[in-house]
């Protein structure tokens, strides 16, 4: 019996990119629809071109919220909510209101000429009432939530120093999708934990599967240069200083003096970073040895010869692409310039030696270096084909695939959500 399924994408590519492995189960003889709740939400997958191009074959139709859409009732919402909150929530009046900033039947039902709804895909931290209200409409409705990114976690174990400043609004769901206590925990504990806890199904990272990454597969090029990927990250105010930015940036491109025959891959972050400000940054560069891209990172590391990390999960990406990968950054340094960095989960803290290091490297997926010599003294190891050490290179890469089966395939999930109504 073939389904009705409508993906809401709150803010990036990476949400469509979690999923996607999953939604391919479905493709045939369902219709799948996808709801972008910005235009910014949408560019991100417009630039991220295969990615784009596999979501494109999935789904046919989908539609792109404004802003101004139902401009009055929003408004309307936004001020009884901040005036009255305590007598506002939870009325007849408010769900009244939120049906009219909906208007399923005519933004949904009589758009995409649909007779029901079947599963609703949504990621965990996105506080639309939009599922809700399709569920009002039809109880068999059901809806799934699922992680935004790859991302592993620290816990309050592994770092003490942890706040989770993440608060996580209307926890409904009929099922919802982790691949890791961690990430689990980081998302619902307390009273959140024993709403959904019977609801709780956790997972492979679903992109990382054999017959998906295959599609990210082509042939590489062949040239004279060794390519190095970076997987960029902006500034921020809490674990990466503007200064150890524009360090950053100048290293990299420091690089270019020191070796021959090298070219830059600059992968930004979809969200963090304005093209033509990198540009600008980087202008010491000349143009025929590096580009700036969006394009998806386990694309890019088939052309790649070596990823260097700034504390991003995308690394994952390159590492399980077989990638030799690098962290470049600078623990210590961090802590002394924001030291708020302590709270966030991409670090860990080990008590009995009093030692700080990246999330990436406490679950020895990658090498971490901290200073420019050392960076050019790894590269020039793997650029000349001397002392490498496959073996730990191996290691790193089966200890990614190890954290990433952690639960149920896609197979197992598309069998399960198959059989519902």
């Amino acid at each position: 019996m073939s389904k009705t399924i409508l993906l809401i994408v709150r803010r990036h590519a990476g949400e469509i990119d979690w999923i996607l492995p999953l939604l391919h189960r479905f493709k045939n003889k369902n219709k799948i629809i996808t709801i972008f709740s910005n235009k910014d939400a949408f560019l991100s997958l417009k630039n991220n071109k295969t990615l784009f191009l596999l979501w494109t074959k999935i789904c046919k139709e989908y539609t792109i919220e404004k802003k101004s859409n139902r401009f009055f009732w929003k408004v309307l919402d936004f001020l009884l909510n901040k005036l009255a909150s305590k007598n506002y929530n939870n009325t007849t009046f408010r769900n009244y209101i939120i049906t009219r900033i909906f208007n399923i039947e005519k933004t949904i039902y009589k758009k995409f000429f649909l007779n029901n709804v079947d599963l609703v895909f949504i990621e965990h931290g996105n506080p639309t009432y939009l599922p809700n209200v399709l569920k009002e409409k039809d109880k068999n409705t059901k809806i799934i939530r699922f992680p935004e990114s790859t991302m592993f976690f620290a816990n309050k174990k592994e770092n003490p120093f942890f706040k989770n400043k993440r608060k996580v609004f209307n926890t409904y769901g009929d099922i919802f999708l982790f691949c890791s206590k961690n990430n689990m925990e980081h998302f619902f504990s307390g009273e959140n934990y024993k709403k959904i806890s019977p609801k709780i199904i956790y997972s492979n990272q679903l992109r990382y599967e054999d017959w998906w990454k295959k599609k990210f597969l082509r042939k590489k090029s062949k040239n004279k240069y060794f390519t190095i990927l970076v997987a960029l990250r902006n500034f921020n105010n809490d674990y990466f200083h503007k200064k150890s930015y524009y360090k950053t940036l100048d290293d990299i491109c420091s690089l270019t003096k020191n070796l021959k025959d090298i070219k830059l891959i600059f992968k930004i972050h979809p969200q963090e970073i304005n093209e033509n400000q990198l540009k600008k940054d980087i202008n010491v560069l000349d143009k025929k040895n590096y580009i700036i891209t969006k394009d998806h990172m386990m694309t890019l590391s088939v052309e790649a010869d070596l990823c260097i990390s700034i504390l991003t999960s995308a690394c994952f990406d390159s590492i399980i692409s077989n990638v030799p990968t690098i962290e470049y950054y600078d623990v210590k340094k961090e802590i002394k310039l924001s030291p708020k960095a302590k709270e966030f989960l991409h670090l860990t803290y080990e008590k009995k030696n009093k030692k700080w290091s990246t999330v990436f490297k406490f679950n020895k997926i990658l090498k971490n270096v901290d200073n420019y010599e050392e960076l050019l003294k790894e590269i020039r190891k793997i650029k000349l084909q001397k002392k490498i050490n496959k073996n730990q290179h191996n290691s790193y890469h089966e200890k990614l695939v190890n954290l990433s089966n952690y639960g149920k395939s896609s197979l197992d999930l598309y069998n399960l959500l198959k059989k519902i109504n």
